[in-house]
């Protein structure tokens, strides 16, 4: 009797584990969704505007809770779970969330020569956004739809160790200049 009781608990145990390992393997197979930005502490995310892989590495913009336009690299951790990782939290430049109805900003990446130009524009009115780096000619960027508002967004990666000089324009239909930053200097 004690050997059959043994032998019990040795079979649920080995159950127990393979499917725990079955788990943790499809886990590790899952893409981030959205829900994973919302439930992270770090990233303290409200509305997740995109879910992006690029160059490998998983990416989202969102908004926070100061509804701030955040770039969050994505990393899964060993259960396989998503959490955002290294956000970048240095102090910017304090502008209006929303200037003119545009948003955008400029990270570089953690432990890589990346650099991320971002943004939105809930403005209807802004017909493409033109990004010029280290002065050299305007690249017109794509505004995508976030698919649950009005607010269209942009991400640009650059394969490089500074971010800057830039020049960000917003333009109109008929080529009017709604909003524009331009930095000189190399500041990330």
């Amino acid at each position: 009797m004690e050997w059959f009781l043994i032998k019990k608990i040795a079979v649920l145990i080995s159950v127990f584990l393979l499917l725990s390992v079955l788990f943790i393997f499809y886990q590790h197979n899952q893409p981030p969704v959205a829900k994973d930005i919302t439930n992270s502490k770090q990233a303290g995310a409200i509305n997740v505007l995109t879910i992006e892989k690029i160059g490998g590495g998983w990416f989202s913009l969102y908004y926070n809770h100061q509804q701030e336009i955040k770039l969050g690299f994505l990393e899964q951790n060993v259960l396989g779970t998503w959490e955002v990782n290294s956000v970048d939290n240095r102090e910017e430049a304090k502008r209006e969330p929303f200037e003119a109805g545009i948003y955008w900003n400029v990270e570089s990446s953690p432990g890589s020569q990346k650099c991320y130009y971002y943004g939105a524009a809930s403005n209807q009115i802004v017909e493409k956004i033109k990004l010029s780096i280290n002065e050299e000619s305007y690249k017109v960027l794509d505004l995508k739809s976030s698919g649950t508002s009005n607010v269209r967004y942009f991400l640009e990666v650059h394969d490089d160790d500074e971010c800057g000089p830039y020049h960000f324009k917003a333009v109109s239909e008929g080529g009017h200049l709604i909003a524009e930053e331009k930095v000189f200097s190399n500041t990330y």
